[in-house]
């Protein structure tokens, strides 16, 4: 399977209404995750603010490649991945997912586009750590014909897929 598909179906999967337990922003247990966020420089990694009315639920994950992680559906859908050091959390990855507006056909039904950025400090997704993603799943030739897609390739697409509703069901 295709990492990004992976990824996306993991994302999907994992952040949008399965097994972590749900959370509000100002949560007291979200607080040491916020404050791990708030010391990245997530915006010129090319992610998005986090809006706090979001949908947040909270996984802690001892074992994994990481601690804990924050599965956030709102104007996007995004996992952020954090490891413990000592008795605070520091942030190891994150990955959003942006839905554009065209639906194709896939064996399994009709799925949205999709734009996918993945930038992680370990490793966690099988993606080169260290360095921001870029995937994209869809109809759009000049998108799905890149073997490898930057920033700079979809940030047009980005500007005009910003959303107002939800992008995933909660």
């Amino acid at each position: 399977m295709h990492r990004g598909v992976l990824s996306l179906a993991l994302l999907l999967a994992s952040g949008c209404g399965f097994a972590p337990e749900r959370d509000h922003w100002s949560d007291p247990k979200v607080a040491p995750l916020r404050d791990a966020i708030a010391e990245v420089d997530r915006a010129a990694l090319g992610f998005t603010p986090i809006d706090p009315s979001s949908d947040i639920r909270l996984e802690i994950a001892g074992g994994r490649a990481y601690d804990a992680m924050l599965h956030i559906c709102g104007k996007t859908d995004r996992t952020i991945s954090f490891r413990k050091t000592g008795a605070r959390y520091v942030w190891i990855g994150e990955q959003e997912g942006h839905p554009g507006p065209l639906e194709f056909e896939t064996p399994d039904g009709a799925i949205r586009e999709e734009i996918t950025l993945t930038y992680e400090t370990a490793a966690i997704s099988g993606y080169p750590i260290r360095v921001l993603n870029v995937t994209y799943l869809g109809p759009r030739n000049e998108l799905a014909s890149k073997s490898s897609l930057s920033y700079a390739d979809v940030s047009a697409y980005l500007v005009s897929w910003a959303r107002s509703e939800r992008a995933c069901a909660t």
